[in-house]
């Protein structure tokens, strides 16, 4: 709705992109949580932490 509003095509192939972007940083995620033994309450900041060394 918002990109036919503002005139900007979807593209299946962006979305794909993005999806495996996503993908690997719940696996990394998931990787520290597990290997480190880290309580579950702390998923959030697993990703956060994920997200920037992804970033980087």
């Amino acid at each position: 709705e918002f990109c036919k509003k503002e005139g900007i095509t979807c593209s299946t192939q962006q979305n794909d992109v993005v999806a495996r972007q996503n993908m690997t940083a719940m696996e990394m995620a998931h990787c520290i949580v597990n290997s480190q033994n880290v309580p579950y309450q702390y998923w959030a900041e697993a990703v956060n932490s994920t997200l920037y060394v992804l970033n980087q």
